[in-house]
């Protein structure tokens, strides 16, 4: 919900930090939450019925501390948009959208 409350003002920096990056990936974070947000209008899903659980739900084929948001389509192409739960030294245990989901953007 960060993410797209952050998006909707257009502080792409501040949207950026719900993404997870795999450790010593070089982006554009500014830049990779705008590509991000420019897919929402193919994602399928329904952030609203995300579980309100603070350690989400237990989901078939996933592991704990992750969770299926939903997928976005483009053309022939199908991704899941996974969320992890992380500990964060700032903000404590918070969700990010998951480094998988985040290589697939582009």
């Amino acid at each position: 919900m960060g993410l797209l409350k952050y998006a909707e003002r257009q502080d792409f920096a501040t949207a950026a930090r719900y993404l997870q990056l795999t450790p010593g990936q070089d982006a554009n974070l500014v830049q990779l939450a705008k590509e991000f947000l420019a897919l929402h209008s193919r994602f399928k899903g329904n952030v609203d019925l995300l579980s309100d659980d603070p350690n989400g739900t237990v989901e078939a084929g996933l592991p704990p501390g992750q969770e299926r948001a939903g997928k976005i389509s483009v053309g022939g192409t199908t991704v899941d948009v996974i969320l992890v739960r992380v500990d964060d030294p700032q903000y404590g245990r918070i969700w990010l959208v998951s480094q998988e989901t985040v290589a697939k953007i582009p």
